[in-house]
C-alpha cells in the first residue's frame, strides 16, 4: 500500500455513511471515494495480515499450542474448528477407540536392574527332605519367587560411625576400634559423588534445591560442598572424556547442532575485545558407527560447525569423510574440513507446518509425503536391513513420491499461486536450495533422514539452563560438559551410568594411565582383570 491509497477523512464521517447505508439512503458525493479507499486499505492490511500471520501463528502455537508437530496432530486441530464442542467420549462411533498403549501396568523383576538381590533360603525345609504335608513325597527345588520391596532414603545418606575406644590407666596408650571396610578412606564416598554428579547434570537439579532437599533428612550438603565433590568427580573422568572425542571423530556419521548457554565470566569481558562474538553456545555432539554411540558436550563462544571442525581435525587422515547431519545454518559449516553433508527433513517440514494456516492444501501434501517417507524409514528399521538394503527400498519406495513433491512445490511458484517472497515462497526455496543435502538418504547408504536424535540430545542441556540458568566460569562449563558427556554416553549404550562413575573414582589411578581401556562399553572387562 502507497500513501496515495490513504485519505483523511472524520469518525463522524464514517459513522453518518454507515448509518445511511444501513437506511438504504442515497449516496453523497464523496461516499464513493471514501468506500473504495476503506475497502483498499482493509484489503490492504489483510495482506500485511496474512503475511504475518505465520509468524504470529508459529509465536502462539510455541507459547500456547501444540507440544508436537505431529500429522496426526495437525490434522486433529485442523478438523476442530475453533470454539467448536468435542465430541462426548461416549458418543464415539464404535471400533474408534484408541487401543490401550502396551506396557502400563505393573513392572516385573526384570525391570529393575538395579536392585540387589537377597536369596533367601527356607526357614525349615531344603531339598530332599519329606513333604510335611502328605509325608510320602520329596521336595524338589524350583525356580525361587520374586517379592519388589523399594525404600526411600536421602540422595546422599551416610552412617555416624562410633569406634570403642580403650585407654590403659599405666602408660596412657588409647586403642580405637577399627572402622568396617565399607566405611573407606574419605568422608564422601565414591557413590555419593556419582549421585551429586547425576543429580546435578542429568537430572539438571540445581545445587541449592539438592542442599535443601538434603536438610529436610538431617543430612546437611551445602552447595559449596556438591560443587567441590562435583569438580574432583570431573577430573577424575577427563582423561576418558578426552579419549571419547578422539573415537567420535573416527566414526561414521556425527549429529551436530547447538542451544543458547550462557557464562558470566564471558559477559564480563574487559573493553576492547571481540565484540562480533559474544553469543555463547551449548553445542551438541552424537557420534555414531562401529555398533558405538557417543555424546559429548561442549560449551564456549564457538559455534556448531567450530566445534565439530575442531573435533574433526582429530580424525584420522586414512579415513574418508564422515557424513555431517545438521540444520541447514551457514553456522554449521565446518570450513576446510570435508564431509557428506545431509540436512534434517524436518527442519525444512516445519517451515510448511507454520505455513499450514495459509496454504492448508498445499502444507497436507508436504505433511502427508513426509509421512510416507517416515514410514518407509520405519520399516526398513523393523526389517533390520543393513545400510545397503535401507537405501535400496527408499530409492525404490521413496524418491518418485520426493521428486513428485518438489516438481508440484516449484510449479506453485511457477503459476503464481505462491508468491516467492512470501513465507511460503522462502519455505519451497529452502527446500530446492538444499535438496541434495535433504535427500542424502536416498544416494549414501547410512544417512539418516533428520537431526532428531541430537535434538533430544541437547535437551538434556536445554533442562540444565532452565534449572541452573548459567555458569559462572569457563572451567565450571567445563564440568558440566565433562560430566554430561559422560552421563549421555552411559545412557544411549545402555550401561548405568551411576555404577560407571563409582567405579571410574575408585580406579582413577588406573584410569590415568590408560584411559582408552575404562570406557562405558569395556570397563567391565578392566574390572574382572582388577579382581582376578
Amino acid at each position: 500500500m502507497s500513501d496515495a491509497d490513504f485519505i483523511e477523512v472524520d469518525i463522524q464521517q464514517l459513522k453518518q455513511l454507515a448509518q445511511r447505508l444501513e437506511q438504504k439512503e442515497a449516496l453523497q458525493p464523496g461516499d464513493f471515494e471514501v468506500l473504495q479507499r476503506c475497502l483498499t486499505s482493509y484489503l490492504g492490511i489483510w495482506d500485511l495480515y496474512q503475511r504475518k500471520r505465520s509468524a504470529l501463528f508459529r509465536v502462539l502455537r510455541r507459547l500456547f499450542g501444540n507440544k508436537t508437530e505431529s500429522r496426526k496432530k495437525l490434522k486433529k486441530d485442523k478438523e476442530q474448528e475453533p470454539g467448536e464442542p468435542q465430541s462426548p467420549a461416549g458418543n464415539k462411533p464404535q471400533g474408534t477407540e484408541k487401543p490401550k498403549a502396551k506396557g502400563h501396568g505393573r513392572n516385573g523383576a526384570d525391570k529393575y536392574p538395579g536392585l540387589r538381590r537377597k536369596p533367601l533360603p527356607h526357614e525349615t525345609l531344603k531339598t530332599g527332605d519329606h513333604c510335611p504335608g502328605c509325608v510320602k513325597g520329596i521336595l524338589h527345588e524350583l525356580d525361587p519367587g520374586t517379592v519388589i520391596r523399594l525404600f526411600g532414603s536421602a540422595p546422599v545418606d551416610g552412617c555416624i560411625y562410633e569406634p570403642a575406644k580403650l585407654r590403659c590407666s599405666s602408660c596412657l596408650a588409647v586403642y580405637t576400634a577399627a572402622l568396617p571396610p565399607e566405611a573407606g578412606q574419605q568422608k564422601y564416598h565414591e557413590t555419593a559423588g556419582s549421585i551429586n554428579v547425576l543429580l546435578r547434570y542429568g537430572a539438571g537439579m540445581p545445587l541449592y534445591r539438592l542442599a535443601w532437599l538434603q536438610m529436610q533428612f538431617g543430612i546437611p550438603l551445602p552447595p559449596a560442598t556438591q560443587w567441590d565433590i562435583c569438580e574432583r568427580v570431573a577430573n577424575k573422568l577427563y582423561p576418558v572424556f578426552r579419549v571419547l572425542m578422539v573415537i567420535a571423530a573416527q566414526l561414521e556419521l556425527i549429529h551436530h547442532d547447538d542451544t543458547g548457554a550462557t557464562i558470566l565470566a564471558l559477559l564480563r569481558q574487559e573493553e576492547g575485545k571481540d565484540k562480533d562474538r559474544t553469543g555463547v553456545y551449548t553445542t551438541g555432539v552424537l557420534a555414531i558407527g562401529n555398533g558405538l554411540k557417543i555424546a559429548l558436550f561442549i560449551t564456549s563462544g564457538r559455534h556448531a560447525g567450530e566445534n565439530l571442525a575442531a573435533l574433526l581435525a582429530q580424525r584420522s587422515a586414512e579415513l574418508g569423510p564422515p557424513i555431517q547431519m545438521s540444520d541447514g545454518e551457514a553456522k554449521n559449516s565446518v570450513g576446510e574440513f570435508k564431509t557428506i553433508e545431509a540436512n534434517c527433513i524436518t527442519h525444512a517440514r516445519r517451515k510448511f507446518v507454520d505455513e499450514l494456516p495459509n496454504y492448508p492444501a498445499e502444507c497436507d501434501k508436504v505433511i502427508d509425503t513426509m509421512a510416507e517417507i517416515y514410514k518407509n524409514d520405519d520399516f526398513t528399521k523393523q526389517a533390520k536391513m543393513t545400510p545397503e538394503q535401507r537405501l535400496e527400498y527408499h530409492k525404490a519406495h521413496s524418491k518418485t513420491l520426493l521428486e513428485e513433491l518438489r516438481k508440484y512445490l516449484l510449479q506453485l511458484v511457477a503459476d503464481k499461486k505462491v508468491e516467492p517472497n512470501s513465507d511460503m515462497g522462502k519455505a519451497i526455496n529452502y527446500v530446492d536450495k538444499r535438496w541434495e543435502k535433504l535427500t542424502l538418504f536416498l544416494r549414501v547408504p547410512g544417512a539418516p533422514l533428520d537431526n532428531n536424535p541430537c535434538e533430544r540430545l541437547l535437551k538434556r542441556a536445554i533442562l540444565h539452563r532452565k534449572n541452573s540458568l548459567f555458569y559462572k566460569t569457563e572451567h565450571g562449563a567445563l564440568i558440566g560438559d565433562i560430566c554430561m558427556s559422560m552421563i549421555n554416553t552411559c545412557a544411549l549404550n545402555g550401561i548405568n551410568p551411576f555404577d560407571y562413575l563409582t567405579e571410574l573414582q575408585r580406579h582413577h589411578r588406573e584410569v590415568r594411565k590408560k584411559p582408552e581401556l575404562w570406557l562405558p562399553w569395556n570397563y567391565r572387562e578392566q574390572l574382572q582383570e582388577s579382581a582376578a
